[in-house]
């Protein structure tokens, strides 16, 4: 009888936790904006100009036109899917928060991305460098 007495608290934890993963998945939210760069003579988008100074010692393109911003919460494990405007399909998929980074599996359909980044919540992961009209298409993946 003691037996009985000691297991079933430590049950009651163990159902405890496993409901609490069950209701309580964690969330994300899932900015991609989708941008045009060329070398032709243009504009920077407004809200672009800040990731142009950051990112300017590896692209080095005169114009960033924004041609879509899309927002999704996605729970752990929920895939994604957002049409990229050459046809492809980028599936992005968050696996959990690790020490401040959150894990994500980025997968491109018709072509050969398919990988995990850890990426921390604010900073953007350029995903880019596919020709596309006069230039080529970005993808700015960010956690907020």
């Amino acid at each position: 009888m003691r037996r009985a007495n000691f297991f079933i608290p430590i049950l009651l934890l163990i159902i405890l936790f496993a409901s609490r993963s069950i209701y309580c998945e964690e969330r994300f939210l899932i900015k991609v904006e989708i941008v045009h760069a060329s070398q032709e003579p243009g504009s920077v988008d407004p809200g672009f100009s800040s990731l142009r100074e950051e990112f300017s010692p590896y692209f080095k393109y005169r114009s960033y036109r924004r041609l879509e911003t899309r927002r999704e919460s996605l729970k752990t494990g929920q895939v994604g899917e957002f049409h990229l405007p050459d046809g492809r399909v980028l599936y992005i998929t968050p696996l959990g928060e690790y020490k401040n980074r959150v894990r994500i599996r980025a997968t491109i359909k018709g072509d050969s991305l398919d990988t995990e980044y850890l990426a921390r919540r604010g900073s953007p992961l350029v995903l880019g460098g596919r020709k596309y009209k006069d230039g080529v298409l970005m993808v700015i993946i960010n956690i907020e």
